[in-house]
């Protein structure tokens, strides 16, 4: 099982690479990301800071990722993301569908 930092990175890398992910806060995506761990996503996300892959985790910035994330995650943990996921904002639902199937998105 991934640890909470891949699943981290994977749910970012998801919503990233969608188009629709406009005016989605890190807000949102740490209430998704609490739906599926018991982690501290800000904790998480300052590391991730510090390391470069975002600019910012304040609660109201907007949600961004400056560098490109590669992470392998199992099925289970997909299926666990996409269900956090599917409960907040329509811009999360459009991006992992453009995701997914861009085609799917017009």
């Amino acid at each position: 099982m991934e640890d909470d930092r891949e699943i981290f990175l994977y749910m970012a890398s998801l919503i990233h690479n969608g188009t629709y992910n406009y005016g989605v806060r890190w807000k949102d995506f740490y209430a998704a990301f609490s739906e599926i761990s018991s982690s501290d996503p800000r904790k998480i996300c300052s590391d991730l800071v510090s390391e470069g892959y975002a600019e910012s985790s304040e609660d109201d910035d907007p949600f961004m990722i400056i560098s490109r994330i590669s992470v392998d995650v199992s099925d289970l943990t997909i299926q666990k993301v996409f269900n956090a996921i599917s409960k907040d904002t329509a811009s999360y639902n459009l991006s992992i569908c453009y995701s997914i199937e861009p085609s799917l998105v017009k």
